[in-house]
């Protein structure tokens, strides 16, 4: 990797990191408590953290669940788990198409011959592939593949679950997560809420999304038998542009098409991952700009440390993407500018001491927030390297501004202050479901984040 040597926490790295971590369990244990009518305030006294930890016990005890709940954990659905089928299989896969979303048991366990076993797997799977949600199970060496409400439903039998009654509901066509409180007392709440009623199961699904900002609520009931009504549709609308939080680059880049209708979470990370992609060159350039202005050795190989650092955040952010079906596609950078020193302070000031230490700041919060173990690892991480460029963003501004004028530093003050205000003036709520798989701050608790580095950065 290019400039080992230069790694090491900043003093100053460690300062924002403190600050981020407390500032980001100031506004969480501030948006808990207004959930229940009550505020925190500067001089409450006490550490927040342990605010929200108590303000979580009661949350939990009052939106507990009505009713049975489907198999769920942090990795996603397990529906086979609960699965009480109609016949005694060794193993059983639930697979959208070809793709295994869960399964139980050893596949083609008990076989007389397992290869024979496997190859049947494989011939049903290239000769006559399934489209759409289907179940595959072996019992001894035969091989079946459940595809279509009729059979799905002689696969379940007697539907005494909420997991085979959102199975149903799946092969129905109708999309939900996991993810999101059991609680409908709010209109905007994310949630999977399954309800056990005389003669079957009502399911009220979170947020399906139809292309750019239209959601689906649906509430189903599912009768014993396996028979599906829907009992009402909710649709409204939200915004779809996602500001861009960080450092952009100074290469103009041309914008990818938008692609919404698949599932928010993904399209929300496909777009990240872009854009860690395209910072990539911004911090390349600006090694090259710092280089031919003579900066200081260590600055120039923190900025390629840093290009390197943006490089494994599009990989990671990109895997993620996928696993929610996102589709992820590289920038395309324009040619880079020929730029005066008081060109790269100004980028840097704007870019870097406010675009991406406030990035440092959010994904500090979603570190802390997200429910997912994968991704709260991978954010935690990518929050880690965030701390340490804004950190580096700084030290570059306390150099650079020594070598300008008293005009243009007044310039690049007033470059930055505007910058904070049009972060303020162009938030936009994020999708609902994935604000709750990313842990995403809502607006309020954005502009609140945004006021707490104003404060401390620019004074």
């Amino acid at each position: 990797m290019r400039g080992v040597t230069s790694k090491g926490e900043d003093p100053l790295g460690s300062l924002l990191r403190r600050s981020f971590v407390r500032s980001s369990r100031r506004v969480l244990a501030a948006s808990a408590l207004s959930t229940l009518g009550c505020s925190v305030n500067a001089g409450d006294g006490g550490d927040p953290g342990d605010a929200m930890d108590v303000v979580g016990e009661s949350a939990s005890a009052e939106f507990a669940p009505l009713s049975f709940k489907p198999s769920c954990d942090e990795a996603g659905w397990h529906p086979l788990r609960a699965l009480a089928p109609s016949i005694s299989p060794n193993h059983l896969a639930w697979r959208q198409g070809i793709t295994t979303r869960d399964q139980v048991g050893v596949r083609c366990e008990g076989a007389e011959d397992p290869r024979v076993c496997e190859a049947a797997v494989r011939s049903a799977n290239v000769h006559d592939p399934p489209v759409g949600w289907n179940v595959l199970s072996t019992t001894g060496g035969e091989v079946e593949v459940w595809q279509g409400e009729e059979r799905i439903r002689a696969l379940l039998g007697q539907i005494d679950t909420a997991d085979e009654a959102l199975m149903l509901a799946a092969v129905h066509g109708y999309v939900f997560h996991c993810y999101g409180p059991p609680n409908d007392a709010e209109p905007d709440a994310v949630q999977l809420n399954t309800f056990a009623q005389p003669g079957g199961w009502e399911l009220w699904l979170n947020p399906s999304f139809d292309g750019c900002g239209t959601i689906h609520r649906y509430r189903l009931f599912v009768s014993s038998t396996g028979e599906l009504t829907q009992l009402s549709r909710d649709t409204r609308s939200t915004p779809c542009p996602q500001e861009f939080v960080g450092r952009r680059s100074p290469m103009p880049d041309v914008p990818a098409p938008r692609r919404y209708a698949g599932n928010p979470v993904g399209n929300r990370l496909a777009v990240d991952a872009r854009n860690e992609a395209a910072s990539v060159g911004a911090f390349e350039l600006l090694a090259k700009d710092l280089a031919r202005h003579g900066a200081p050795l260590a600055l120039r190989r923190r900025a390629l440390d840093a290009a390197d650092d943006e490089a494994r955040h599009a990989r990671v952010t990109a895997a993620l993407a996928r696993r929610f079906d996102g589709d992820v596609q590289a920038p395309t950078l324009g040619r880079a500018p020929t730029r005066s020193l008081a060109d790269v302070t100004l980028d840097n000031a704007v870019e870097g001491c406010v675009g991406e230490t406030f990035s440092a700041l959010v994904t500090t919060f979603q570190a802390i927030r997200c429910p997912d173990a994968r991704v709260r690892a991978t954010l935690a991480g990518i929050a880690a390297d965030e701390i340490e460029h804004a950190a580096f963003s700084w030290r570059l501004h306390q150099w650079a501004t020594q070598h300008l004028s008293g005009g243009e530093a007044a310039r690049i003050r007033a470059a930055q202050r505007a910058a904070v205000d049009r972060l303020r003036s162009t938030v936009v709520p994020p999708h609902p479901l994935a604000a709750v798989v990313l842990g995403l701050p809502s607006a309020v608790e954005r502009r609140h984040l945004l006021d707490l580095l104003e404060v401390v950065l620019l004074g």
